[in-house]
């Protein structure tokens, strides 16, 4: 067992080359850890758990830093290898700081750009997404519910056992995300993208999908329960094992689809 915290002291290098080996969620080594005033601005921190650590002075690289989870985190008086980051790192924070906090901030400013960051386990209930990219962004075991993801880009995002809740989705971007093993409960999805998706072991219960795009999803062992599909497209998908049970299909073809071996609707 490393003693990560003296290693990244007196030689980030190695430090550098260790963490890397790592998989994301085996970089929590930093939780809660007290590395004010250090420098870090050569430490390869990208996707490491922050949660509770304290970076006051310290100096960072922006990027490295907003990919990490800020839970907690301190941050007073930081210094910014990058300063373009300093804004992403401030929105990363209010949204971990809740709702209120962050719905009164969106109400008088415009944010696009928060790609590549780290809310697992984030509970985001009746917040203002509406209109931000979180291209690449992890978002394991959070759970969304009564939350605005109006024209929200979530490509190539991790969901996994994710919850969706009470929502609203039109034109959300969910391209290439892993969203096995979530849960999607009382939503209505318009325009919703999920193309080369992986929803596999995932469960819709009382979902409807209009116009959805569903192509070349893997979806193995999904439940779909008393769900409306119209004119929802679901060519060359992978449905093995799939069950629908109770479901409306209105200009809706299942007949185009890669797998559909033991696939039940009922």
């Amino acid at each position: 067992m490393y003693n990560w915290i003296e290693l990244l002291k007196s030689d980030v290098e190695t430090f550098n080359a260790k963490i890397e080996a790592l998989k994301e969620s085996e970089r929590t080594m930093l939780i809660g850890q007290n590395l004010s005033g250090l420098d870090l601005s050569h430490a390869k921190i990208r996707r490491c758990d922050l949660t509770n650590a304290n970076l006051s002075d310290c100096k960072v690289e922006g990027y490295q830093l907003s990919t990490c989870r800020l839970q907690g985190t301190l941050l007073d008086n930081i210094s910014f290898v990058d300063e373009y980051w300093r804004k992403s790192i401030e929105h990363i924070q209010l949204l971990w700081n809740g709702a209120s906090e962050w719905n009164l901030f969106r109400s008088s400013n415009q944010l696009s750009l928060l790609n590549n960051v780290c809310f697992s386990s984030a509970n985001f209930q009746a917040f203002d997404l509406k209109s931000i990219s979180f291209i690449g962004s992890n978002f394991n075991h959070a759970v969304f519910k009564a939350t605005d993801l109006t024209d929200t880009c979530f490509r190539s995002g991790s969901f996994f056992e994710a919850s969706f809740l009470d929502l609203k989705l039109k034109r959300t971007d969910l391209i290439s995300s892993l969203l096995s093993g979530s849960k999607w409960n009382n939503a209505q999805l318009a325009y919703v993208n999920m193309s080369r998706a992986n929803i596999s072991n995932t469960v819709f219960e009382n979902i409807s999908f209009e116009e959805c795009n569903l192509n070349d999803v893997t979806a193995e062992a999904a439940v779909f329960n008393n769900c409306k599909f119209v004119k929802t497209i679901f060519f060359d998908a992978v449905l093995t094992d799939c069950q629908f049970v109770g479901c409306t299909f209105i200009e809706t073809e299942l007949n185009n689809t890669q797998k559909k071996d033991r696939m039940i609707i009922r």
